[in-house]
């Protein structure tokens, strides 16, 4: 009498798919990975100098202006310039020493008494050197809060 015993082989290969499946799969894997390398450099092709923005604190919700109101002027007119310490004394009702005041937003350095700095409608403060690199590079809103500071055209 002959025993029939089931071999490994045919119960290994039952589990692995066949080689045509493989295949497809590895295909279909290397297509994706494609596709989506072209469109990362379609997009990285499409903006200027390869980089996402030329502003680190920019933000993709700002409203950036074309008029011409970008001057030393108007930037003096909307956020007049003075040292923080002058500052405090005339808002000495409004800051306290453990607020954010104490802050700029934009560097995140401290506000020390002899910093000049800008004061916006908004109650946001800013180093002026900060504050001046934004306004000139075209930013009408608050770094912070995003309200408009250009006065009406």
């Amino acid at each position: 009498m002959v025993a029939v015993i089931p071999s490994v082989a045919s119960d290994e290969a039952s589990y692995h798919s066949p080689p045509a499946t493989d295949l497809s799969l590895g295909l279909i894997i290397f297509a994706i990975y494609i596709l989506a390398l072209t469109c990362h450099v379609i997009s990285w092709l499409l903006t200027p100098n390869g980089h996402p923005t030329q502003d680190p604190v920019a933000s993709d919700h700002e409203t950036l202006s074309n008029n011409d109101s970008f001057e030393p002027v108007v930037l003096d007119q909307i956020a007049p310039a003075r040292t923080y310490r002058q500052w405090t004394a005339e808002m000495k009702d409004v800051v306290n020493t453990s607020s954010s005041f104490n802050t700029c937003a934009i560097c995140l350095g401290p506000m020390e008494d002899k910093d000049i700095i800008r004061h916006l409608q908004c109650c946001h403060v800013f180093h002026s050197s900060c504050f001046s690199q934004w306004f000139f590079r075209r930013h009408d809103t608050c770094p912070i809060c995003k309200s408009r500071i250009m006065p009406p055209s």
